[in-house]
């Protein structure tokens, strides 16, 4: 009766764990396996060559397990990535307990859809080759408190290292002609287009000019531009191709044939015309055999020391594949830590895949993807230790604050030609990559720092009676949410800085507040738990009702019908103009939503402006906002301060859930003059120029304003002035 009962109450047990659905337990001779579902969200395309990867970790997996009491297996739901309904299906699956993970997706273009579906249940999501370095950002903000997103590489931020720094040993080069899509860029794509102009500085290439596309004519009519240059300049150049996606390649192989455009010196005509160089996108399985022209790039592959990419080779005798060493990872990673969550009774899967994460600190013996190191990390687990592990791509050392992405990427430099990629040579960021954070590449300190000469024009200036602000933010929405923030934390400065409101210009659309996507109801702030800088504010102008000429009345003084509000400024008058926005590469600074302004227009209101001020800083954070600086003529007692150069894009920083508070030059600009108002400009412009993120601040007019050591921002923000 006793033996009777037991077996109806094991037999009992099986029916409610199989009724859980996202596990079974199978028990065998040699033990209990527990089935999990993990779904899979990868193109269709391209399933039959990745179902090998798969098929193959999870076979390593379970021989691994093999005479253990206990053991784990994953069943895998494909899902197509390039599915109409691929938002409706991600959903299903986060709101379903039939499923423990997400893998996938392998594009940064699905990665914001994908994780942002996934943040109220926090299911794991594991991106083999998403490398969006936006993308990692935003959600490296969700991971501080509760990680539930793991990126298995680096962002693009250290791949654009990579590819500089083959162009700057292979190739004669020094100017790099950059060609993306243009408008409707994804996630991918605005990576390189915003961080490349940075390290091209930063490695000291000549410059970067950027040609973009929409559809096949227009990327036509970019070929045609760079085939229309100097011979000499084509030599010492190289196109940067940044497909965003298969598409994009297929159209460029088909327009290269079309126009007769053989990319490369070809010594038999004397045609010159520059190679093309791509990154990882461009490296899929989908254009063996199908490319006609030879091609260049980086591509993400496992550590040469793993052996997986040799392993590989010799069972597909393909040279490189890429992001497959990451996907492999995906499946092992999952099921170390499936077990480390079963033996350590952990609640969530994401503590589990942590806590694997966090044993692995790059030191000490390692322990392969290979079937016997799985088998190695498989018993101590169940054993109540966590040994070292690494996997195909290398060893799984995660950035210890957010877990966002793994470190140490390697990456496989190729050559596409007889349809086939032909691996060159692999590369890593760094001998140290394992010991850095990400945000050391987010936050990297530039080595590049304006040099000031010694020719100062000695201004003699009337003394010193008034001051006056404009505060501008040029773009309107929620979506641009930091251009307000910032505009109205330097309002809170002046108002600190004992500016009344009759003294300042306050220019905003002044829709955040009570915006129906705002969390935080009346509030605006630059920083998750700063002070709400909408209260009590006296907005003066929305910029939709404002044009151009407008400021230029403003700044000028004149009062019309459309400005009361301007600055009644002398050659006594100190006057301060931020203008915070959006802008675009070829010298036009965006206006409200849909309007512009020319950077020859700026310089044409501001001279006019002249003699209602005694000095002007200028200071500007907008994309290409040193274009604007450039070519400023110059005008006595003007300074302006960039928050990026010439043809360079300025960045976000500071994040709440998946909006940008605040702009990094902005931010660091606050912090220096709220430490120090007597800094001097000197000091200031060092500050910004090593701590901005990603771009080069600059200084323009300094010549003509006076001595950069001597003088100091107190004469703006120092209440005792």
């Amino acid at each position: 009766m006793r033996i009777r009962s037991r077996m109806f109450v094991l037999l009992w047990m099986l029916i409610v764990i199989g009724l859980t659905g996202c596990r079974r337990e199978n028990p065998m001779n040699e033990g209990v396996t527990t089935t999990y579902k993990v779904a899979l969200v990868m193109p269709q395309p391209l399933w039959e060559s990745e179902r090998s990867i798969v098929s193959g970790a999870l076979a390593s997996v379970n021989k691994a397990q093999s005479g253990l009491p206990r053991r784990v297996a994953i069943e895998v739901e494909w899902i197509d990535e390039e599915a109409p309904n691929l938002s409706d299906e991600v959903y299903r699956v986060v709101k379903s307990s039939e499923y423990v993970a997400i893998v996938g997706p392998k594009y940064s273009r699905h990665a914001r859809m994908v994780a942002t579906a996934s943040l109220d249940s926090r299911i794991p999501v594991l991106m083999p080759s998403v490398t969006s370095a936006d993308v990692q950002r935003i959600y490296a903000g969700s991971n501080k408190s509760a990680p539930n997103i793991f990126c298995m590489s680096e962002s693009d931020l250290a791949q654009t290292q990579a590819v500089l720094n083959i162009l700057r040993k292979q190739f004669v080069v020094n100017r790099i002609l950059l060609l993306s899509r243009g408008g409707d860029a994804d996630d991918y794509v605005s990576s390189f287009t915003a961080y490349l102009p940075y390290f091209a500085t930063e490695l000291r290439f000549e410059g970067v000019e950027e040609f973009t596309f929409s559809d096949k004519e227009s990327l036509r009519e970019s070929l045609r531009q760079i085939g229309n240059k100097d011979a000499w300049e084509k030599f010492l150049s190289i196109i940067f191709y940044i497909p965003s996606t298969v598409e994009d390649m297929r159209m460029m192989d088909e327009v290269l044939t079309e126009e007769g455009i053989r990319p490369g010196l070809n010594m038999s005509d004397s045609v010159v015309y520059p190679d093309i160089f791509c990154p990882d996108l461009a490296c899929n399985v989908q254009l063996e055999n199908s490319l006609t022209h030879e091609f260049e790039g980086i591509a993400l592959c496992g550590d040469p020391e793993s052996g997986f990419s040799a392993a590989r080779k010799a069972q597909t005798g393909k040279e490189i594949q890429s992001g497959y060493a990451q996907l492999y990872d995906c499946f092992t990673l999952i099921s170390l830590a499936l077990a480390h969550q079963e033996t350590a009774k952990l609640p969530t899967l994401r503590e589990a895949i942590v806590a694997v994460m966090d044993a692995c600190d790059g030191s000490g013996d390692e322990f392969s993807w290979t079937e016997d190191g799985l088998r190695y990390g498989f018993r101590s687990i169940r054993d109540g230790h966590i040994p070292v592990l690494a996997g195909a791509s290398g060893c799984w050392v995660f950035d210890r604050e957010t877990h966002i992405s793994q470190l140490g990427s390697w990456y496989g430099h190729w050559r596409y030609y007889d349809g086939q990629y032909h691996l060159v040579e692999y590369m890593t960021r760094s001998d140290h990559a394992r010991q850095a954070g990400m945000d050391q590449m987010w936050g990297w300190s530039s080595d590049f720092i304006f040099s000031f000469g010694d020719e100062v024009k000695k201004i003699p200036y009337e003394p010193l009676q008034d001051r006056y602000a404009v505060v501008m933010a040029t773009s309107t929405g929620w979506t641009n949410y930091r251009h307000q923030a910032d505009a109205l934390e330097m309002y809170r400065m002046l108002r600190n800085a004992g500016y009344d409101d009759e003294h300042i210009v306050l220019i905003t659309e002044d829709d955040l507040a009570d915006n129906p996507q705002n969390p935080h109801p009346g509030v605006v702030h630059v920083t998750p738990d700063g002070e709400n800088l909408h209260e009590n504010i006296i907005n003066d102008y929305r910029i939709s009702e404002l044009t151009p000429e407008d400021l230029g009345h403003i700044l000028s003084g004149t009062v019309t019908e459309r400005t009361p509000e301007v600055v009644h400024g002398s050659k006594n008058t100190n006057v301060l103009l931020f203008w915070s926005g959006h802008g675009t590469y070829n010298k036009k600074i965006n206006w409200g939503n849909t309007g512009y302004v020319m950077a020859d227009e700026i310089h044409a209101m501001l001279s006019s402006a002249q003699p209602n001020f005694r000095k002007l800083l200028f200071v500007m954070e907008t994309c290409y906002s040193g274009s604007v600086g450039e070519d400023m003529p110059e005008i006595p007692g003007l300074l302006m301060l960039t928050a990026c150069a010439p043809g360079e894009k300025s960045h976000a920083d500071v994040i709440e859930g998946s909006i940008y508070l605040s702009n990094a030059f902005t931010r660091v600009f606050r912090e220096e003059v709220e430490q120090n108002t007597h800094i001097t400009l000197y000091d200031l412009y060092t500050a910004l120029a090593r701590h901005t993120t990603a771009s080069h601040a600059m200084m323009y007019n300094y010549a003509s304003y006076g001595s950069v050591y001597s003088n100091t921002m107190a004469e703006y923000f120092n209440p005792q002035y």
